[in-house]
């Protein structure tokens, strides 16, 4: 596998002040011939900043993650040999934490008081963190939600040709009044009464489309709720990200912003079909390799005010592999 790859993590990390709730994210890693699909690589939130496993960006980056107990130092050696998509870590349980700072080794140079968190007895850093001292860059889309990871040092002049991305966290606020939401109960009207008073006097949960998720917190009840406008029954790339814990709602985060020029009257519906957008994503990629399984998403694209088809083809390599690429009509 090549050492030049590009990964995106769908952020879906999020928590209250002061602690730590895993998420359940994805990642598409691209190595410019394929891209493959991780699943559930864990990373927290914490105090506003995404932490991920050393060790999991180490396998994931090819780096040799070594821990010197008498010094209380890690090193990373670079090594292809050591990137490994398919031995990263298991999700835990976030009950002990504490941050720190770390001394650190990339190469053979010293980087000293990196802040960390110390996460049930594992090092967890802060992607851009570890993107200036690793041979990575990473940035984040406000429109997708999407942290990117490209392996490889991008020069001046590949920057230039790509697309602007912004340095900002996405907007987000501690719930700290009591809202209380049962896990599972479609119940929403406290979460309601609080975004009318705190965020939008005019919102409403039946204009949503509101997907429900478990979060991987074996000590509590955790849910997400992704909120995403309605428009005409296709979900809009804008709307709410609620966690709740324990029974009651904690945090909110923003998802894009309503354009001032949308008129609900002259969306429309979707004029490309399921089938039409397979077939056009086949095109597209104009390869003869075996599908393995195709999906379709569709969404309302507040910017441009157009619905959008998203299609990913699966497909199987000539070595059993398999690989995904995605385009958007």
């Amino acid at each position: 596998m090549g050492t030049a790859a590009c990964i995106l993590l769908a952020q879906s990390v999020f928590a209250a002040e002061s602690e730590a709730v895993p998420s359940q994210n994805s990642f598409l890693v691209h190595t410019g011939s394929e891209t493959v699909k991780l699943e559930a690589v864990p990373a927290y939130l914490y105090e506003g900043n995404n932490y991920f496993m050393l060790r999991d960006i180490g396998k994931t980056a090819g780096y040799a993650v070594v821990w010197n107990g008498e010094e209380k130092t890690i090193s990373l050696n670079k090594d292809d040999s050591a990137m490994d998509f398919a031995g990263l870590s298991e999700p835990g349980t976030a009950a002990a934490i504490a941050k720190t700072e770390q001394t650190i080794f990339v190469d053979g140079v010293e980087y000293k008081d990196t802040v960390c968190l110390n996460i049930d007895g594992y090092n967890y850093f802060k992607l851009r963190d570890l993107a200036e001292i690793m041979d990575f860059d990473c940035g984040w889309d406000s429109e997708t939600k999407t942290v990117s990871m490209t392996l490889g040092k991008t020069s001046a002049e590949e920057k230039e040709e790509l697309p602007a991305e912004e340095e900002n966290e996405p907007k987000q606020q501690n719930i700290e009044e009591k809202v209380v939401y049962a896990a599972g109960s479609h119940d929403y009207g406290q979460i309601e009464s609080y975004f009318r008073k705190n965020i939008d006097e005019d919102f409403k949960a039946e204009d949503y489309i509101i997907t429900e998720t478990n979060l991987n917190v074996p000590t509590s009840a955790a849910v997400a709720l992704n909120m995403r406008l309605d428009i005409n029954g296709i979900p809009a790339n804008i709307g709410y990200y609620v966690v709740c814990v324990g029974g009651m709602a904690e945090e909110v985060t923003w998802i894009g912003e309503k354009n001032p020029d949308f008129d609900i009257t002259k969306a429309g519906t979707p004029q490309i079909g399921e089938e039409e957008a397979k077939q056009m994503a086949l095109e597209a990629d104009g390869t003869d390799y075996e599908v393995e399984e195709q999906s379709v998403r569709y969404y309302f694209d507040m910017e441009e005010l157009a619905y959008k088809c998203q299609v990913e083809t699966v497909y199987k390599g000539k070595d059993g592999d398999t690989f995904a690429t995605e385009h958007i009509f």
